[in-house]
């Protein structure tokens, strides 16, 4: 792939074994780290992420190119993005209150809003249509009725047990009126708005069992549906527009978590988050079938067509699709960013290197030929040492 940064990662192998000289055989391919991404179609969509890189896709995730580049050493991360159609689109930042906008498909991004009056830093985005967006950050939510030339914050106070919250667990709504925002502070607390967010009105989550309350992501369809990614491997969904919620997944007192959720259907949901861990259902929550990643790495975001067609971005590289609903999953890069911790030697030409989250290679010509890192060569999830 064309890409616009390559890390700083090389495998050696033993100069006793291979001879005096050293040659880079096999190297991590992507030092480019997205947060959140949007798909037009099964080919073409874009990942937004580090310091404002915006990376494009037209062949399905197997090549693609930076489109947008950092503006300045040490420019913001985007935290998320969004889109009204195939067109116009809004991204904002995980710091400094900057919010873009692109009206061509992503291929260019200019700033909307006054960055002066609002400076805390954003982290969702949700676009209702070309000219009503809602953005979630520390200190509140915005929002802008004409485009993004003007942005109004909420006048209501997020708080739990008098004290304000940071908006990050999540923002999306069904229309202009109806949406919910979360927190992801050990609250398990969540708003709905039927208005437009001139009020909102407070609801906790009840979980059913462990340790922690955290909300990471916010889904909505149709005019009332929202699901809720949560720690200890919970969805809650909500069939009233945010007032009442049900725990529909199969939970675990773990620690564990879901940090993408997605509805894409009145009966489907899916749900990536920590140790690859994906699941769909097909029937509400009735019935749950685990579609894990080839690697135990810890998802950034889902983002699926429809139930069989989807996307899979873990951490360290880990990129994944599949077109057939999570039977099988093809890696979007021709080698990720891993960290090799052990090595052993078989024979003369087979070699076998293993790393975090269970990952492992062989090669079995002396190491100019490797299989792709994964876990499913050895069949765990555990760091190999």
């Amino acid at each position: 792939m064309r890409h616009m940064l390559m890390v700083l990662l090389a495998f050696g192998l033993s100069s006793a074994l291979f001879g005096q000289t050293w040659e880079v055989v096999k190297q991590g391919e992507m030092e480019y780290n997205p947060n959140n991404g949007y798909f037009f179609n099964a080919d073409t969509g874009l990942y937004v992420g580090q310091n404002g890189a915006v990376m494009m896709t037209t062949d399905g995730g197997q090549s693609g190119d930076i489109v947008h580049f950092p503006e300045y050493d040490g420019a913001p991360s985007w935290s998320d993005v969004d889109f009204a159609n195939n067109m116009v689109g809004y991204a904002c930042a995980s710091s400094g209150g900057f919010i873009y906008k692109t009206e061509d498909g992503g291929y260019t991004w200019a700033q909307v809003g006054d960055t002066s009056q609002f400076t805390f830093d954003l982290h969702n985005i949700d676009v209702v249509d070309e000219n009503i967006v809602y953005v979630a950050g520390d200190d509140g939510v915005l929002k802008t009725t004409d485009g993004g030339i003007t942005w109004a914050k909420s006048d209501f106070v997020f708080e739990v047990s008098g004290k304000e919250q940071d908006l990050n667990g999540g923002i999306a709504f069904c229309s202009p009126t109806v949406g919910v925002v979360a927190t992801s502070a050990n609250k398990g607390a969540t708003w709905y708005t039927h208005d437009g967010g001139q009020t909102w009105n407070f609801v906790q989550l009840i979980f059913p069992g462990g340790i922690s309350k955290r909300l990471y992501d916010v889904a909505a369809y149709g005019d009332s549906t929202f699901a809720i990614a949560a720690y200890h491997n919970c969805i809650f969904l909500s069939q009233d527009g945010g007032k009442t919620y049900q725990q529909i997944a199969n939970w675990s007192p773990d620690y564990v978590y879901f940090t993408s959720v997605q509805i894409l259907d009145e009966n489907t949901i899916v749900a990536g988050g920590k140790n690859g861990y994906v699941t769909i259902t097909t029937d509400l929550g009735g019935n749950w079938k685990q579609i894990d990643i080839p690697a135990a790495h810890s998802i950034e975001f889902v983002y699926f067509l429809d139930p069989n067609v989807g996307y899979v971005f873990a951490k360290d590289g880990q990129w994944f699709k599949t077109t057939d609903g999570g039977a099988t999953y093809t890696p979007l890069l021709n080698w990720p960013n891993v960290a090799f911790k052990g090595l052993a030697i078989a024979s003369e030409n087979t070699i076998l290197a293993t790393c975090f989250n269970g990952d492992a290679t062989i090669t079995t010509d002396g190491g100019y030929n490797w299989t792709y890192p994964d876990n499913q060569l050895i069949g765990g999830k555990g760091t190999l040492y």
